[in-house]
């Protein structure tokens, strides 16, 4: 049985709120309160909205480092799903890219021999474990077998056109394991040079810039479906596996589809898309795009509250790109293990990433011209710094960057939100009311001018929840009225 958790309690209390309160403002039943209180850990959705209620950070309620035992071998495993019989090359670099202690004596759940067991090989073992499933969760696996990931990718974009299908469940051991058989390819394969250039790439590019203009000026809901017809009728159809730069393209809008589904709240279809964007960026020999995508499955597990298997897929990204200067790359994923430090708790390790991600931002930039890396720039890197030090309740330095990405943002409508929100919220730690109903109303109006952002909205909202303590106060009610109106 766990013990108490004081914490909690006491910044239930100081607030003050009773059970019933916070369990009404949190969308959970009483009881789940008290079970919380007892010592029972919440989801990672609901720690974060316990920090927006309660105006606090994960270890400020007793959810940071030190307040959980680390996984043992066997438990991490099962967090990671089976793993294969065939044995992994260079087992130490695997283990320190999944974030664990190595010694003389992996884990009993990680094969370290050398030997494939008598009668089996490494292909057969790949292509058994290529069982495709058809429909919502088709894209879940991370496919050995090219053919079978190709029918994976084609049953999951014929599911999402024929139902809209906005409920796949999210599932952080699927994230967990993609990342563990990529890095599982990366040895078995002999690494290749960039594709030489084929014209057929430059229509699927000219499509991924179109698109990525859309979403980044007006949300990930404003295109998505539309970026899949196109996938399904004009790129899946024609995609020549073996010329290797149509795969490096179609894995660029692959990699987009998976953004837009995350924008678009469906978060799901958006780990489907991106361990299919993986694994074709694996198959084109594209490794630092390939890390680039761990990047971004690193954010999907930070958004769901997953900090600590972020940071582990982030070291896998920083494993599998090797010595590979691309510096954009780097910035990303060491802003990645940044944002998965602070929801942890751990300051120390947020600002030392923060650090290197800033450095790497300012190297000699070898990805100019690639469409994928535009907007890996300092906009970017400023509004996640700001959420960072948000989620660390350090309210000043959170206002300092969201300011930052907001100047830097120009026409990236849901940047500019998704800062206008943060910065609202580092008004709101500091008890600046005014302020942060400001910075509110602001992120509402970019919303208003067409933007379709879900996780924008969720930002504006988590917001509103820290405000509504206040909601008698004259400076607050207009905002909150604005909410309801405009949000629903």
């Amino acid at each position: 049985m766990p013990g108490p958790n004081t914490r909690l309690r006491f910044r239930r209390e100081h607030v003050p709120l009773t059970q019933a309160e916070l369990a009404e403002r949190v969308g959970v039943a009483e009881i789940t309160v008290r079970r919380w209180e007892a010592g029972f850990r919440p989801q990672p959705v609901h720690i974060r909205s316990l920090c927006s209620v309660l105006n606090a950070s994960p270890a400020e309620l007793g959810f940071g480092l030190g307040n959980d035992f680390p996984p043992t071998g066997v438990a991490l495993a099962a967090s990671l799903g089976g793993l294969p019989d065939a044995l992994v090359i260079d087992t130490r670099s695997l283990l320190e890219a999944l974030g664990i202690a190595t010694s003389a004596h992996p884990p009993e759940w990680l094969a370290a021999s050398l030997d494939t067991p008598p009668g089996r090989s490494f292909e057969a073992d790949r292509q058994r474990s290529a069982r495709v499933v058809h429909g919502p969760n088709a894209g879940l696996h991370y496919h050995g077998d090219m053919d079978a990931a190709m029918a994976a990718l084609g049953g999951l974009m014929e599911a999402d056109l024929a139902s809209h299908n906005r409920t796949t469940p999210f599932s952080i051991a699927a994230l967990a394991q993609a990342g563990r058989d990529w890095l599982v390819d990366l040895h078995r394969r002999p690494k290749r040079e960039d594709p030489p250039t084929d014209s057929g790439a430059q229509a699927i590019r000219d499509t991924f810039r179109a698109f990525q203009e859309l979403d980044t000026r007006y949300g990930g809901g404003h295109a998505r479906l539309a970026l899949v017809q196109h996938l399904t009728a004009r790129v899946l159809p024609e995609l020549d596996i073996g010329n290797r730069d149509v795969e490096a393209a179609s894995t660029e809008l692959l990699y987009l589809t998976g953004l837009m589904a995350f924008d678009d709240g469906a978060l799901g279809l958006a780990e489907c898309y991106l361990i299919q964007a993986l694994r074709l960026a694996e198959e084109a020999g594209t490794r630092a795009f390939a890390a680039n995508v761990i990047a971004a499955m690193s954010h999907l597990a930070i958004f769901a509250g997953y900090g600590e298997e972020a940071i582990r897929l982030v070291q896998a990204g920083l494993t599998g790109l090797g010595g590979a200067e691309n510096f954009a790359v780097r910035m990303r994923l060491r802003t990645m293990e940044a944002r998965g430090r602070a929801i942890i708790g751990d300051s120390a390790g947020c600002i030392d990433n923060l650090s290197a991600a800033e450095g790497a931002l300012h190297g000699e930039r070898s990805d100019a011209g690639l469409d994928w890396a535009r907007f890996l720039n300092w906009a970017y890197l400023a509004g996640e710094m700001s959420q960072c030090f948000r989620d660390l309740h350090q309210g000043k330095l959170a206002e300092r960057y969201a300011l930052e990405s907001i100047d830097a943002s120009n026409s990236r409508g849901r940047r500019r939100v998704l800062s206008q929100a943060t910065l609202g919220a580092s008004y709101l730690q500091r008890g600046e009311l005014e302020g942060a109903c400001g910075a509110g109303a602001q992120a509402l109006e970019l919303l208003g001018r067409g933007v379709r952002s879900t996780r924008a909205v969720y930002e504006i909202r988590c917001l509103a929840r820290g405000l509504a303590r206040y909601c008698a106060q004259p400076e607050v009610r207009p905002f909150m009225d604005r909410v309801r109106e405009q949000l629903g």
